[in-house]
């Protein structure tokens, strides 16, 4: 049976603008391939390219500036900061600039990457690359790649060791905490690896499609994107992992969760997915590029990014609040329960007079209600996930995001 929640007067102001969300192309101003992005907030971010360029944004991609980079003719995989002024680059060495050539590469920056420097000291064999980093803390970090090593910093990216699980090739690392972590890959034994002693010792998970990159929401529940559109979960850190349906047979490169419920995953042909349930569906979101998608990134949940070949980049956003030039501060929009458990009602309080048209939008922008002058909205034939409220009356809109739990 539908239950009517009482209302609770929490105002918000909002703005009006087009709900319908899509991904918008940027001018990146090269062609070269780009492997990976990062952003620490809506307006600044990084992104790095096969043949050695670095590129930062500082307003929301409006212009993407090429950074000084000692090693220009490397291939830089994955960029990565730990705060807002310390980062670190991902790759192979080609020239020699760092580590006499044709070898695994880090660099790092200390000053939000003005410069960059070389680890002239980082123990990897020849012909190998580092392909991902990630860092569970400020100082203690993890770098997989090819050549079956893995290296651990405990000192700020000072001094890398080699620690345990020789023979582990990995394409991507992830930690949920100090001692617990995964990496995901390519292996002939297994393409899932965990270490609960802080990379120590490595357990062999799981045979399946090579996988690429692994991303995790909290330290139980996490996603692998692979190969031929696999796409798996855990929900029990890693001791099952279940197959989602993809509705996609293209490669997949990068996941990644803006929250517990909505995530995007990139792949080859501009493929992008978006899951607003926790992945038990996912949803092709149409862009108009067959460019390979290698990165997905989103800084908040109303902006995000994807890096790829030719030198694509593109950039989503949704938007919300209250264009002043229009409507007054006055005009503002509540949304009660929000989070509202699906099978309730919801309402919504305005203080706009007349007729109004209220329509409902899932996160890919699609209509998923509609009705007139009704104030108390149903969430029967909702799943669970992100929605956007928008109110059309005859001169004002308004809008709100909200939230369906199950």
């Amino acid at each position: 049976m539908i239950k009517l929640t009482s209302i609770a007067f929490m105002f918000m102001a909002i703005s009006s603008q087009t709900i319908l969300a899509q991904w918008v192309a940027q001018t990146s101003g090269i062609t070269e391939q780009l492997n990976s992005a990062f952003f620490l907030d809506s307006d600044t971010g990084y992104t790095v390219s096969e043949w050695g360029i670095i590129l930062k944004t500082t307003d929301g991609g409006s212009n993407w500036n090429p950074l000084v980079n000692p090693t220009f003719t490397s291939t830089l995989n994955q960029i990565y900061f730990v705060n807002n002024n310390t980062g670190y680059i991902a790759g192979r060495d080609h020239a020699g600039a760092c580590n006499n050539g044709n070898r695994a590469l880090i660099q790092k920056t200390v000053n939000n990457g003005s410069l960059w420097t070389c680890d002239t000291t980082f123990p990897f064999f020849d012909a190998s690359f580092l392909n991902s980093l990630h860092f569970p803390s400020m100082n203690v970090g993890y770098g997989v790649g090819d050549g079956g090593w893995i290296r651990k910093t405990s000192d700020g990216g000072n001094n890398w060791d080699t620690i345990g699980g020789s023979g582990i090739n990995g394409n991507s690392v992830f930690f949920t905490g100090a001692s617990t972590g995964y990496i995901a890959g390519y292996d002939i034994v297994a393409k899932v690896f965990k270490t609960i002693n802080g990379g120590a010792n490595w357990t062999s998970q799981l045979t399946t499609s090579d996988m690429n990159d692994i991303y995790f929401t909290d330290a139980n529940t996490g996603y692998m994107a692979g190969d031929s559109g696999t796409i798996l979960k855990t929900s029990d850190a890693g001791v099952n992992w279940n197959p989602q349906v993809s509705n996609t047979t293209q490669d997949l490169y990068s996941v990644y969760f803006l929250d517990a419920l909505n995530g995007y995953a990139v792949g080859d042909s501009g493929t992008i997915l978006v899951t607003a349930d926790s992945g038990a569906n996912w949803n092709i979101d149409p862009i108009d590029s067959t460019n390979n998608l290698y990165s997905v990134h989103f800084p908040d949940a109303n902006t995000g990014y994807a890096v790829g070949e030719n030198g694509i980049i593109l950039k989503r956003t949704f938007p919300v609040g209250v264009d002043e030039k229009t409507y007054t501060k006055e005009a503002k929009i509540t949304i009660y329960p929000n989070p509202v458990s699906r099978g309730d009602m919801f309402l919504i309080q305005h203080p706009l007079k007349g007729a109004f048209e209220v329509k409902v939008f899932d996160i890919m922008g699609k209509t998923v209600y509609r009705a007139e002058n009704q104030n108390a909205i149903p969430t029967d034939e909702l799943s669970a996930g992100t929605y956007f409220i928008q109110l059309k009356f005859h001169h004002s809109v308004l809008t709100e995001k909200m939230s369906v739990i199950k």
